[in-house]
């Protein structure tokens, strides 16, 4: 069952996502800044978005036998928000190239609470009011979902 922001959004090239090319790019600049004549294949191919610059250094010492020192994990902590920052800058190009537009207006009731507005600041996403702090959430425009179509989709599962 597709939702109704799902359908909306098929009318739109598919939100960019982290990739092999955004990985690299991050990590051939994390090794220039460094001054690191290491294998930026290597870095990228074992990062994974849970992972912190502790986590990254061991793996690429036990992996692939870097020399791992404190200003190393130091700045691969510093690599995944290097990580987000590019593909975020690809969702905002993304967004403003195909004039991506909201499917459901602001006040409609979501699974997770009311739409209080568009975010100014992560493209083609709304910001939701869940009612349990004055923080909003973040919500996708494709990934809203109204009570509806949650509940349809349970049923859906709890049949399958």
């Amino acid at each position: 069952m597709q939702t109704h922001a799902q359908k909306h959004m098929a009318q739109y090239p598919v939100r960019p996502s982290v990739t092999k090319e955004i990985l690299l790019k991050a990590a051939q600049e994390l090794l220039e800044e460094l001054e690191l004549d290491e294998d930026p294949n290597q870095l990228a191919s074992i990062y994974a978005h849970w992972m912190d610059g502790y986590e990254l250094a061991k793996r690429l010492d036990l992996d692939h036998g870097w020399s791992v020192d404190a200003q190393l994990v130091e700045y691969l902590d510093e690599f995944r928000s290097n990580v987000e920052s590019k593909n975020e800058h690809a969702c905002k190009a993304w967004a403003q190239d195909n004039n991506v537009q909201p499917p459901h207006s602001i006040g409609t009731q979501l699974h997770e609470g009311k739409i209080a507005g568009v975010s100014p600041y992560h493209p083609a996403a709304y910001l939701v009011d869940h009612g349990r702090t004055d923080s909003k959430l973040i919500i996708n425009f494709e990934n809203a979902i109204t009570p509806q179509e949650w509940e349809a989709k349970q049923q859906t599962q709890a049949t399958h």
